[in-house]
């Protein structure tokens, strides 16, 4: 998927505002995370949702703990 061109580079930053970033002009979307603040399942089945006709993996995520960001890594890494 492309970004819209006007918007291309760019990412809102909390508390900081818009700033221009480095990106890549196409990028293929592999993993779709639904954050929530409550408790979800240790064991989830594998889960799909579709993007533009193609299946893509789909997981739902605890944000509380710190731990969050690194087990969407360990998520990436397995696709």
């Amino acid at each position: 998927m492309a970004p819209a061109e006007r918007i291309a580079g760019m990412i809102e930053a909390r508390g900081v505002g818009v700033v221009a970033t480095l990106h890549r002009p196409l990028a293929r979307v592999r993993l779709i995370v639904d954050c929530v603040q409550n408790s979800v399942e240790r064991h989830p089945e594998d889960d799909r949702a579709e993007v533009a006709g193609v299946a893509v993996s789909h997981m739902t995520l605890d944000i509380r703990p710190a731990s969050a960001t690194a087990i969407i890594r360990l998520a990436m890494r397995r696709l």
